[in-house]
């Protein structure tokens, strides 16, 4: 079931900080600098979607279709149910990784 149908949408620089977006369609969305903190995008297809210089801190995403979608400059962090393996695929396509706060560790070892 599908709550919102925001495929293809201009988003940019919304705050949807705290929004339950789970099932949503955002596929083809452009959510650049887009403030999408601590929201739910568990299940949503976020197929082609554009999440340059985004700000997606611990957003849930269990189930995410993340097919296609831009994140250079996307920043993460605290999304716990992100696999390694996209966490890396997220990575190479310039996306950034926010350890817990004050934790740098993974700064100049690049993880």
């Amino acid at each position: 079931m599908i709550k919102f149908r925001l495929y293809g949408r201009n988003l940019r620089n919304a705050d949807l900080s705290n929004a339950n977006l789970s099932n949503a369609n955002l596929s083809g969305a452009n959510l650049i600098g887009a403030f999408i903190e601590n929201a739910d995008l568990s299940g949503a297809n976020l197929n082609d979607a554009d999440l340059s210089n985004a700000n997606l801190v611990g957003v849930k995403m269990s189930g995410t279709n993340l097919n296609g979608v831009k994140v250079q400059g996307a920043i993460f962090g605290d999304n716990i149910d992100l696999s390694k393996d996209v966490e890396r695929d997220l990575e190479n396509k310039g996306a950034i990784f926010n350890d817990s706060i004050g934790d740098r560790s993974g700064v100049l070892t690049g993880r």
